[in-house]
């Protein structure tokens, strides 16, 4: 089964004030857009790309475009967050020629730590950068608009810096399997090489059977899944960039493009919608 990326964004950034109490469960899933998630409370553990963490208040989940990731919320207690919705295009431009805008989202993505804890100092500045977006978020007064983009930035420099500087820590319990986490970065940075099982088999280690087991039981995904869904938001990717959609099926991985279309076809056949 596959499932459709949830959340749309039109704008430069989206941003949200929740605090809810829900039974549901949410389904692993990814977005086209980076997402930013200030935790402030709750009972609630985030899986992202086969690692899962259990959240304290002031706890920032980042989760890049494509990324696979889940929330597992307790239906006990009320689960409050302050989410940011990122575009791609938002984060590329270039504010300074020290650093970019992603910087953070790529750190988190290379050293699978995709939660960040900082000190009471750090958090508190943060978050009182976002109560002002949130003061701020519905007004109509003049010069609104800029004023929210220079906060958004404020934050986005702040964890950029924390990034940066190493300030980030995270000393909470995290469940992980180390050898699946080297088969997501295989998969992740060889997306046109042979990605077969026995292919992931023989460069992890594990054999068949327990791959797919393990694979599955860390990341909610089957193998074959989590490698079509990469191949096919890949091509999107690239055709975004104004790659040729042939020379960008070949670049993700398919065969051909009569490959691709067969792959999108049974995707869009399959694809179960639902929204975080």
């Amino acid at each position: 089964m596959f499932y459709e990326k949830t959340g749309y964004l039109t704008e430069d950034y989206k941003y949200f004030h929740i605090n809810d109490i829900s039974d549901r469960t949410y389904e692993f899933h990814y977005h086209d857009f980076y997402k930013v998630i200030f935790f402030i409370s709750g009972d609630v553990t985030y899986n992202v790309e086969g690692k899962s963490y259990e959240l304290k208040p002031m706890d920032i989940v980042l989760v890049g475009r494509n990324e696979i990731h889940c929330p597992i919320v307790s239906a006990k207690k009320a689960y409050e967050r302050i989410v940011i919705y990122l575009s791609d295009i938002f984060l590329s431009e270039k504010i300074s020629d020290s650093f970019e805008l992603t910087d953070c989202f790529k750190k988190a993505s290379k050293d699978h730590v995709n939660v960040l804890r900082f000190s009471q100092k750090e958090s508190t500045r943060l978050f009182d950068t976002l109560k002002r977006l949130e003061t701020h978020k519905d007004s109509d007064s003049f010069g609104f608009d800029a004023y929210m983009r220079l906060n958004v930035l404020e934050f986005l420099v702040r964890l950029n810096e924390y990034s940066a500087k190493n300030v980030i820590t995270y000393d909470g319990r995290a469940v992980y399997n180390e050898k699946i986490l080297k088969v997501i970065d295989h998969i992740n940075n060889n997306l046109k090489d042979d990605l077969s099982i026995e292919a992931l088999s023989e460069c992890s280690g594990l054999s068949r059977f327990h791959l797919m087991k393990v694979f599955k039981e860390y990341t909610g995904y089957t193998i074959h899944r989590y490698v079509t869904e990469k191949r096919l938001n890949l091509v999107s990717t690239l055709s975004d960039r104004k790659m040729k959609i042939k020379d960008a099926c070949v670049e993700a991985g398919f065969a051909d493009y009569a490959t691709y279309l067969r792959a999108k076809k049974n995707y869009k056949n399959t694809v179960r919608s639902f929204e975080e």
